[in-house]
Formats: C-alpha cells, structure tokens, sequence
C-alpha cells in the first residue's frame, strides 16, 4: 500500500541533516544496528554551516580545570546555564577531537608539539583549537566524516527534503519527504529518527545560512516535541558588502569597530573588554550608535600585531578566493577599514534530555537544532558541542532502534502529508515563496525587533507575523520541486518567527542576548528559568522551567552581561 503513495526506504535508524552532528550520529548509529541512513536536502558531504566555518572546537583537554572552565560558561551566559548538559560536552571534546585525529583531521600544533590554542570572548579558561589548514577546517572535518560514514556503509540520501514526522501512538515510526530536483514523493520506515537539522537562519547574511530555515524544528514540535530558548537569538558581525568569514578571529587578535565619525565607540559600552565583548553586545553598541545617526560601522585590523595579521591573512579555501577577489577589484579588507553590520545569526531549537532524547518516543536531536545556550556565542563552541550531541544521539537512537520493531506508517496519513505537501503545485496562481521569505526577514531581522526589544514593537511584528502565516502562507504556489523547498521553508520561518516573538514578550528582563528595552536589568528572582514551548491541538502552549539549583555546583555570583554599559 505505501509503494503505492510514495518509493519507500526502510531503515533502523533516520538522521536528517549531514552536517557535523548528522555524519557524527550516523558514524555512532551504526555500532549498534544494521541500516542507518542519512538524508539532506543538500548534498551530503559538500553542505552544513560547519562546512563553511574555520572548524574550531572548545576542547577540555587533560589537566585543563573542569571547575574553572564551567564556572566562565555560567558567568557568560549570565547565569542561565544548563550546567550538567555543559558539563558532559565538555567532559567529552577530547574523545571527538580523537575520533576526528583518526578520520584524518589534522589540527594546527605548536613547534613543541602541543595543540594550538585560541581565546574566546574574553573567557581566562574556556580555549579552542582549529583544524589544518586554517580557513579550510570545517570543509576537511564535513569531508573526513562523510568518508568515514561511507566506509562504515551509512546510505546516503542527498537533495531530498524531509517535511513531516510519522507517528505510531506516541512514538515516531517514519517521515515523508520529497526530491527537491525530481519532485518524487519518498516514505521513510524507521525505529529511530534523529534530527540534525541545525539551527534556524531566516536565510540571513552568510553563506551558510541560505539553507538553514527551522524545518528540523516545525517537524519535531507538530510531532510534539517541545522548542526552549527561542527569545535568545545569536546576533553576529558580519562585512556588509561581500562575505569572508574572519572576524571572530579578528577581535581576539586586536581588530577594532569604528562609527561613521571614526570613532571607536565599543570603549563606552564595555570598558573592560571593547571589541572582544560577544557579538551580541556588539550589535547592541552599533543598534544605540545607529539612533544617534553614528552609522554605519567599519572594521580596522591596523590595529592588529604584523604576525598575528600574517596568521589571520594565512587561509584557504572559499575565504581566501573571496579575498583575492576582493584585492582584484582593489579592495583590501586586512589592509582597509571595511565596512561591517551588526546581522541575524541564528536561533535554537528543541528541548532534550542528557543523552539528546526528546519528549517524543524514538525522537532524538543533536548539534544546533537542539537548544543549548541562550543564544550567547562562545567561540568554536557550536562545532564541539555538534560532534558531542551527534555522537550521543547517534548512541541513543542506535540502543533504543535495538530494542524495538518495525511498525508501518499509516498509509492514509501518508497519503494525506502528500496532497498537502503538493497541494501549492496543482493551483495555478499564487504568490511566490520569495515573498513570504522576504516578509518574514523584513518583520524579524530589523535592530528595533531583534536587537533593541520592547513590547510595542514586539506585538507589531507579531502580528504581522501572524498574517504572514494565516494569509501569505495559505497562498503560495511553487511551480516546481525549486520553489516547494522555497515555500516549505518559509512556512518552517514564519512559524519559528512567531515563536520567537511570543518568547521574548514572555521574558520581562534582559540576560544573555536577550535584550528588552523597557526591562533592561535582569531579573535573578523571577527569570532564572527557561522558555518551553509545545504544540496543544491547533494552538502553542508556553510554560516556564527553573533552573534546579539545588543540584548545580556553580551559584551565579557574577554576570558577563555587566561588562556592557547602558546608555543613558
């Protein structure tokens, strides 16, 4: 009956998304059974935002002070830490930074011998190290990965998108998805399905971003699972004019942010660390410059040490044709004061347990799809803590596929997710999915919506939210597979946008990178707790979650969100 509605592909356990923590949780998977089969809508091994980053990992390495590393990560996230879940990454990085040593990875070494260690956000213990060659790492680590699942007989499904979770009760039995070339309609048989996904980018400014849209979390959170931590949006610096990757290195290594007078104004708002404050608090500084009319805003690595501007210029890849392009054209970014713009990052994503298990049966998630910080981006952070919840999830969906049957999908749901799935081809006019795309940018990404929150403009851009999704959405017509993955993906922004809206009116406070103009201070007595929210019938239920204290080894005593000086 189902060969009938779609090509069926049965396997032991399902990972969509083969990024990092994808590849990761098959390589694990496959210890323990038999079928594991990875599914992306890209091309598998050539796609993922790590595959466009320097690939650099926080690692615990032996003798490093748990304690001490622990006690930065709860200080800069301002006290809203899951400190167990912390712990346990950390606890495990040197173990992946080993598996990678073993696929091939080589990371960059000191003449002596040592791995080579990098600062992060002005945090004295919390290190990184980066993969050769610098500028190439998180292509090399994709590509080693990818290898490695291969050898190891993970199938592969590349450029077929994954719409909709299949449940038996209350466990996940299957998916549905479709080719984005071909248009085929496929029905996925599975005991285990982990979501690996990433993080949610609203297509925003950067190469990696263009594919990163929240569908791992529209699917997840209909199927049931719950969504934490959508008010902390990571807010990032990026050049304005073209894209390179380079300036989370460059604010460790002295680069410095200049306003339209040529001033360096990051010395007003943070003293203590000026540019190697995190991103957030960056884009915040630029957010009140722009009112005062100091914009736009331009990065100047003058200021950088002749070695250490060596280093930064030393890299490969897609970074380093970029650049020459740029010298052909006469521009010099290392050379230059180059312009630069506070930009939307990413947001994250479902709520899971220790061992990356969801509220859902046989549903498991790792990497940047699953929420694990407040939104707070502590350099080389997300790529240890992908291998780490890859690995795990790949672990947890492996033992429990071994301790269940089969149980086929429901072939009249299966057929209904498909008229619905192809439903905006069959009309023959409609809006384009471009549109609905633009429209959520445009109410989420501006600074007074996302940067400087406040609850008029809060409830504006939620409403205009919500007519994107109950009027815009509804209308869209895709003339082929190209533009069904368009409008798929718009639908998995604008739910995730409104989300997002509704979160951040909840929290009455700033903490993290969440900042709220009429409550700028924070609020330890009422709001040490996360955000959850889930799906009840056809409306969303937010509840709150406090911290368990009483089991946390570090009591927040200090606040990385004090270094930042409030205008007056």
């Amino acid at each position: 009956m189902l060969e009938e509605i779609g090509k069926v592909h049965k396997t032991d356990v399902l990972i969509v998304g083969g990024g990092i923590a994808g590849l990761f949780a098959a390589i694990r998977a496959k210890e323990f059974v038999e079928h594991v089969t990875v599914v992306d809508k890209g091309p598998i091994g050539k796609t993922s935002q790590a595959y466009f980053a320097l690939g650099g990992h926080q690692v615990l390495l032996p003798g490093d002070d748990l304690e001490a590393w622990l006690s930065d990560v709860v200080y800069f996230t301002d006290g809203l830490c899951d400190q167990e879940l912390v712990e346990s990454i950390y606890l495990e990085t040197y173990n992946r930074i080993r598996d990678l040593e073993r696929f091939g990875v080589e990371f960059i070494k000191e003449p002596n011998g040592r791995y080579k260690r990098f600062p992060t956000r002005g945090l004295p213990h919390v290190r990184g190290i980066r993969p050769e060659p610098h500028g190439l790492g998180g292509k090399v680590e994709i590509e080693a990965l990818f290898k490695e699942a291969q050898r190891r007989g993970v199938n592969m499904l590349s450029r077929i998108m994954v719409t909709d979770l299949l449940k038996d009760g209350e466990r996940v039995c299957g998916a549905v998805g479709f080719g984005v070339r071909g248009g085929e309609f496929y029905i996925f048989e599975t005991k285990a399905i982990v979501i690996a996904t990433g993080s949610c980018s609203f297509k925003g400014h950067y190469a990696a971003q263009a594919f990163s849209t929240g569908e791992g979390f529209e699917m997840a959170f209909r199927a049931g699972a719950e969504l934490k931590n959508l008010e902390f949006a990571t807010l990032w610096m990026q050049p304005a004019h073209y894209t390179w990757e380079a300036l989370g290195t460059s604010f460790p290594l002295g680069a410095i942010i200049l306003n339209a007078k040529g001033e360096r104004f990051m010395e007003r708002y943070c003293p203590s660390l000026k540019e190697m404050i995190d991103f957030n608090y960056i884009a915040r500084a630029c957010a009140f410059e722009a009112r005062k009319g100091n914009a736009p805003f331009y990065i100047d690595h003058t200021t950088i040490k002749r070695e250490d501007l060596r280093f930064l210029k030393d890299r490969a890849g897609w970074m380093e044709i970029h650049v020459k392009k740029l010298e052909e054209l006469g521009v010099k970014p290392y050379e230059e004061k180059q312009e630069c713009m506070p930009a939307f990052w990413s947001v994250s994503g479902i709520k899971a347990d220790l061992r990356c298990g969801t509220s859902v049966q046989g549903l498991f998630v790792c990497g940047k799809a699953m929420s694990i910080d407040p939104g707070v981006t502590m350099g080389s952070w997300s790529i240890a803590s992908a291998t780490v919840t890859g690995y795990r999830a790949g672990e947890s969906a492996g033992r429990y596929a071994q301790t269940c049957k089969y149980t086929n999908p429901d072939p009249q749901e299966a057929l209904r997710l498909r008229q619905e799935l192809f439903k905006p081809t069959t009309i023959s006019a409609g809006a384009d999915p471009k549109e609905a795309i633009k429209a959520v940018q445009e109410t989420i990404f501006p600074y007074e919506i996302i940067v400087i929150k406040h609850e008029e403009r809060l409830k504006q851009a939620l409403e205009q939210t919500k007519a994107i999704r109950n009027e815009l959405i509804p209308s869209l017509h895709a003339k082929n597979p190209h533009e069904l993955v368009q409008l798929r993906e718009a639908r998995s922004m604008a739910l995730i946008a409104e989300l997002m809206l509704k979160a951040s009116l909840l929290r009455t406070e700033s903490r993290a990178s969440h900042f709220r103009e009429d409550y700028p201070n924070r609020d330890d007595k009422n709001w040490l707790k996360w955000i959850v929210v889930k799906q009840k019938g056809e409306d969303t239920e937010f509840s709150t979650e406090p911290l368990p204290m009483e089991r946390y080894r570090i009591k927040p005593e200090r606040y990385y969100m004090d270094n930042f000086v409030m205008p007056t």
